[in-house]
């Protein structure tokens, strides 16, 4: 689902799907995060140097505890797939594996924004909120004019390829038929998304009301960003799962019809990737990533 693009959260998505590379993302951190934080509210020189922190804290976090475990990830992956091991169970735990690190970003993101909020005024809470509103309102023009459903499932599908050509090179034809039939089930409801995207702007709007209690701000800012569907409707979290076990199916069936040449190619990106997070330096941090983490290192307290 997309919540509202603060940089952190546009950086971590970078990260987690391929759009770009972990050296190229890192690299820009320090621009892109201000970039877009500053599209949805004007900082003050004091939340400036706040959000600053923020970005330097995420990336010693993250380039001291999470890069590693990314790296040994990714070539147990490589691994999985060279073998021919990813069937159902192999899938699941390696979404699981997934899941958890995202858990820990948002996590990250979530106390980022809880810091920034505290020192945030009722003017800038008043800004947010209008951007925010602005965006669902530009988000809603552009649904209309998405066409019909047919042409919504074929987006849907499209996009999909485009991330999996990335990672394994061109789909054949009865790939690219998995593909379609996928988008067709999993084509999220217009009207739902929209009322779970708004659910979840209204219990933000909720938390930045109660900034005079710090300490609960950063837990229920934490719980917000890490488990959304609390603020989402029964039917969305339904949606939603189904959704995942049709992306789990799919890339399970996917992965018994990889050819040789498609192998290839996602272990040259695979293995790219793995030796940028190896090589990231995380000078003055504890457990660096040129030091074998285990899997527990993931877990943020």
């Amino acid at each position: 689902m997309k919540l509202w693009h603060s940089g952190l959260l546009v950086v971590v998505a970078l990260l987690l799907t391929g759009c770009s590379t972990p050296k190229l993302v890192y690299g820009q951190m320090d621009r892109l995060i201000p970039y877009y934080a500053g599209r949805y509210v004007t900082l003050d020189e004091r939340q400036a140097t706040q959000l600053k922190r923020s970005v330097a804290q995420f990336r010693r976090w993250h380039c001291g505890t999470q890069a590693a475990l990314y790296a040994q990830w990714l070539r147990t992956l490589n691994d999985d797939v060279q073998a021919g091991r990813l069937d159902e169970a192999t899938v699941r735990a390696h979404d699981a594996r997934v899941r958890g690190y995202w858990g820990g970003l948002m996590q990250q993101l979530g106390d980022a924004v809880a810091e920034l909020a505290l020192l945030g005024s009722e003017a800038q809470v008043d800004e947010l909120l209008r951007r925010l509103e602005r965006e669902n309102q530009d988000i809603e023009k552009s649904e209309r004019k998405g066409g019909s459903e047919a042409k919504r499932q074929q987006r849907h599908a499209r996009h999909m390829q485009q991330q999996l050509e990335h990672w394994l090179g061109d789909l054949t034809p009865a790939q690219q038929r998995q593909v379609s039939d996928w988008g067709a089930l999993t084509a999220p409801d217009v009207e739902r998304h929209r009322a779970a995207r708004v659910s979840w702007q209204r219990e933000l709007r909720t938390l930045l009301a109660r900034r005079d209690d710090a300490v609960r701000l950063r837990a229920d800012m934490r719980r917000l960003f890490v488990e959304p569907e609390h603020a989402w409707s029964p039917e969305y979290v339904r949606d939603n799962g189904q959704r995942r076990e049709a992306t789990l199916r799919l890339l399970t069936g996917l992965s018994a019809t990889l050819s040789a040449e498609q192998r290839a190619h996602f272990a040259r990106r695979a293995l790219s990737w793995a030796q940028d997070f190896d090589d990231m330096k995380c000078p003055g941090v504890l457990g660096t990533t040129g030091e074998r983490m285990n899997d527990s290192a993931a877990e943020v307290t």
